[in-house]
């Protein structure tokens, strides 16, 4: 079973460089060990399986689940924040012109209101 996780994890990268890549896909493959070590401990514990084929299946299933996740979050917060610092300047003008739009429009709503 491990090696069939290798190979359906292998073609995932992050768009980082190759030392943070590693450090963070580590990072993500401990937790998805440790997610579905203790769901199958707990499985175990609540008589739900009972053999060790079934709790090992389980666990692979679970923890490539747990990966997969775990890697598309990461992902697409690393190519969200690539996109917000690529387009940081186009952001803070469309912001400042959002806040500027509701100071105008809280001016106008107030003095309506009142007067």
């Amino acid at each position: 079973m491990g090696t069939i996780f290798d190979i359906l994890v292998d073609p995932l990268s992050l768009s980082l460089s190759p030392i943070w890549e590693w450090i963070i896909l580590l990072i993500i493959g401990e937790i998805a060990y440790n997610v579905a070590f203790r769901f199958v401990g707990d499985m175990y514990g609540g008589g739900w399986i009972q053999t060790s084929i079934g709790g090992s299946i389980i666990h692979w299933i679970i923890r490539l689940l747990v990966y997969f996740f775990a890697w598309f979050v990461t992902e697409t917060a690393i190519q969200g924040t690539k996109w917000i610092y690529a387009n940081r300047r186009i952001l803070l003008i469309v912001g400042l012109a959002a806040f500027g739009v509701l100071i105008i429009y809280s001016v106008i709503r107030y003095f309506s209101e009142n007067y």
